[in-house]
């Protein structure tokens, strides 16, 4: 009997109490506390570290599992390899529009507002978005009703209605969130720098989503054809964690998401080479705070290189110990706020991006501490006092969030989506200890170079020294080639 396994005479067809029998309802939640109580108590046969076991499943879904006999709540998150829509410019609005229509849209017997009502009722909740390489889904909730939750999941997946109009109704969505997002200088700022870094690249339109015949050149059965091509059992992996042991979410992963066809067909994206500018552009819009963004492609991955890369970046720009906030908020007092990171353009492809909002009248100061800051990082790398209270702070994060379903089943997955494997995950808190402050000069040295392309979002490019001055993301393109 597995934790997943409700009495008929007390349920629906989807697994929920039927009318109002209070008495079947009590019963329902007796007899799975009952059954979740045993299953936490059974531990995963293979149990290294974490107890982390990464297996595949009777329907051939792989799965890992992280027990968390404390927790309360169960998580799944889960990701199929999706490079579709990167196919040809023509598909790209599905990344924004599939998704979406997928979870409003209802499925089996339930509208969309009915099927909502149906996970808020069960505690649960579910989520399914794209990016440019995955699909990814999360669903979570108390463990005793993850099953009905589950199987409402399951009608999602094999049974979607997709109604016309609420494709319609999400296409207005998606063009009304662009225009908007065009209107806001930290977004702006940013699909600027993915824009100068990827040319005609369709990664533009799917940061971008324009021009809107992205968007409303997706059609119905584009949507039923891309469901069909990549939701496919040898094409996911779902990360478990929570109380029930790996047979009972081995049964209820196969359950959810053995009806899906056996094999993907799996397009391949077209072919990337990320773009080198060195130029620095102002857009002028009437914003009420400068945004500054710089960047550059870069190949630090997020695989072996992992850790060393997220101590750089904190050392850099992630919290009020970092070197950026330090020059542009407590020496200028400019700053509003500050951040640098490196992420994925497209699989195997990053971007390092420093980001500070600023008081307008500051704007030149704060460019200029951004510049000189950047280049004493490359210059001067980082000291052992900067790293080694950034790796404490790091493992004991990691350690924090594996203690929780929901937080431990998305970190877990985060690292199989970078590339890591489970020895790496096992391995971690030594991989990030054993890391030096010379390990990450080196790879500064490797990866990162003095070649930043500047977006400047600010009312007036007057004493800035921008290479190109424009009103619109549109004109950024135009702008002359300072290589």
């Amino acid at each position: 009997m597995s934790a997943t396994w409700i009495p008929t005479w007390l349920t629906a067809w989807t697994g929920r109490p039927t009318g109002g029998a209070s008495f079947g309802r009590m019963a329902l939640r007796a007899l799975a506390l009952v059954v979740v109580t045993l299953a936490a108590r059974t531990g995963p046969a293979e149990a290294r570290g974490f107890g982390i076991t990464d297996a595949p499943t009777a329907q051939g879904i792989r799965l890992v599992h992280l027990p968390l006999a404390g927790e309360t709540g169960q998580a799944l998150a889960f990701f199929w390899r999706d490079r579709h829509a990167l196919h040809s410019p023509e598909t790209i609005g599905l990344l924004r529009l599939a998704p979406r229509l997928l979870v409003a849209g209802g499925a089996g017997p339930f509208d969309g507002g009915a099927l909502e009502e149906e996970f808020k009722d069960l505690g649960a909740s579910v989520a399914l978005r794209r990016s440019t390489a995955f699909t990814l889904g999360e669903l979570h909730g108390p463990a005793e009703t993850i099953g009905q939750a589950a199987r409402l999941l399951r009608l999602m997946m094999m049974e979607p209605r997709l109604p016309p109009r609420h494709l319609a109704r999400i296409k207005r969505e998606v063009i009304s969130s662009a225009r908007a997002q065009r209107e806001t200088a930290e977004p702006l700022a940013a699909d600027a720098l993915v824009r100068l870094l990827a040319g005609d690249h369709p990664l533009v339109a799917a940061s971008t989503m324009e021009p809107p015949s992205v968007v409303d050149a997706v059609s119905l059965a584009d949507i039923e054809a891309w469901r069909k091509a990549v939701l496919a059992r040898d094409n996911l992996v779902v990360v478990t964690a929570g109380p029930l042991d790996r047979a009972a979410v081995a049964a209820l992963v196969d359950e959810t998401f053995g009806g899906l066809p056996a094999t993907a067909e799996l397009r391949p994206a077209l072919a990337f080479q990320p773009l080198r500018p060195l130029r620095t552009i102002a857009i002028e819009r009437a914003v009420a705070q400068t945004v500054i963004v710089a960047g550059q492609a870069t190949g630090w991955n997020a695989t072996s290189e992992g850790p060393a890369r997220d101590i750089a970046m904190t050392v850099l720009g992630r919290g009020g110990a970092s070197r950026l906030w330090r020059a542009v908020r407590e020496r200028l007092g400019a700053s509003y706020g500050t951040e640098a990171s490196i992420g994925p353009l497209t699989r195997g492809h990053y971007r390092l991006m420093m980001r500070s909002s600023v008081a307008t009248g500051r704007t030149a100061d704060a460019l200029a501490a951004v510049r000189q800051e950047f280049e004493r990082f490359l210059a001067e790398g980082v000291g052992p006092d900067e790293v080694e209270p950034v790796k404490t702070r790091i493992v004991t994060e990691f350690a924090e969030a594996m203690r929780r379903s929901n937080a431990a089943a998305n970190r877990v997955r985060g690292m199989l989506l970078d590339g890591q494997g489970m020895d790496d995950l096992e391995a971690y808190a030594d991989r990030v200890g054993r890391v030096s402050a010379s390990d990450v000069n080196a790879l500064i040295a490797r990866h990162l170079s003095s070649r930043l392309v500047v977006i400047v979002v600010t009312p007036s490019a007057a004493g800035l020294g921008a290479d190109c001055v424009v009103k619109s993301l549109a004109e950024v393109s135009s702008c002359p080639a300072a290589d």
